[in-house]
């Protein structure tokens, strides 16, 4: 677990505990938990994520069983869109695409309930964070985060890397103009 946090702060993101899934319950114990296997372990949430390898070390016991959030925005330079296809969120990404171009090649993720996580670099001018700004479409950013690749969903499925669009096959590409004029004018 510790090796796949240490290459997460190697791509230079900011990480952070996020309780997992067993059983098809989330392992914080509520059994009415909305967020199952999607929650922050830590008093602070989102606060507490840290590229800082030391404090990571300090925090292995909590980092045991966990999935593994990535703070977006500033805090780790990107920017990521989320594609929900429960919500039609693929439909309409391609009907957008159609319509204004298709993505560059960037980093992307298989979310665990078969959605897609586009990373793209944070934009210097700065962007915020824009939750269903299209039905199946939210848009990560400051102050929020995205569940990074390995982790469990509660569906029973992994996070993982799309074949040969991790970090390590492809850089992360601008933000499309017109996808950033869409988020900024919703």
């Amino acid at each position: 677990m510790l090796d796949q946090i240490y290459q997460y702060i190697a791509y230079g993101y900011s990480v952070f505990p996020v309780y997992s899934v067993m059983n098809s319950k989330c392992t914080c114990g509520k059994q009415d938990c909305k967020s199952v296997g999607k929650h922050p372990k830590t008093q602070n949430g989102i606060s507490d994520a840290t590229d800082n390898i030391k404090i990571i070390k300090e925090m292995s016991e909590l980092w045991m069983g966990s999935n593994i959030g990535i703070a977006t925005g500033m805090a780790s330079g990107i920017v990521v869109l989320d594609v929900d296809p429960r919500d039609d969120g693929d439909e309409l990404l391609s009907v957008l695409t159609a319509q204004y171009g298709e993505f560059p090649k960037t980093v992307t993720a298989i979310s665990g309930g078969n959605g897609m996580h586009y990373y793209f670099k944070y934009p210097k001018s700065g962007i915020m964070t824009r939750n269903a700004f299209r039905p199946g479409l939210d848009f990560k950013s400051d102050y929020d985060w995205i569940i990074a690749p390995r982790s469990l969903h509660a569906s029973g499925n992994i996070y993982k890397w799309k074949d040969g669009a991790s970090p390590n096959d492809v850089p992360l590409a601008p933000l499309p103009d017109w996808l950033s004029n869409l988020i900024i004018n919703s």
